[in-house]
């Protein structure tokens, strides 16, 4: 069976930040980023704490890859156990793809 799933990312450790400051001349875009990031902080804590971000995933239902795929972007939080080698939870906004 050729059918497969196909799923990219960009993901920020949260340990890894320092400061969550926006710079005064940040475009709206990257601002607004940031202060999800602040948030998802806030609500996780930065330890075991992963902010997934510019994700995809495609489903590929057919051998076909130009046909019958089901597809959606998301973006949040991803919390590991404490070895960092599993997922425990992850927190996560999904949206259609634009």
């Amino acid at each position: 069976m050729d059918q497969y799933v196909e799923i990219t990312f960009e993901c920020v450790p949260l340990r890894s930040l320092g400061r969550l400051d926006v710079p005064l001349d940040a475009p709206a875009e990257f601002a607004a980023k940031i202060e999800r990031v602040k948030r998802a902080v806030g609500k996780h804590g930065q330890h075991n704490a992963y902010y997934l971000h510019d994700a995809l995933c495609i489903f590929h239902l057919t051998n076909n890859p130009n046909l019958g795929m089901l597809e959606f972007a998301f973006e949040g939080t991803a919390l590991t156990a404490l070895d960092d080698c599993s997922t425990r939870h992850c927190d996560w906004v999904v949206f259609d793809r634009q």
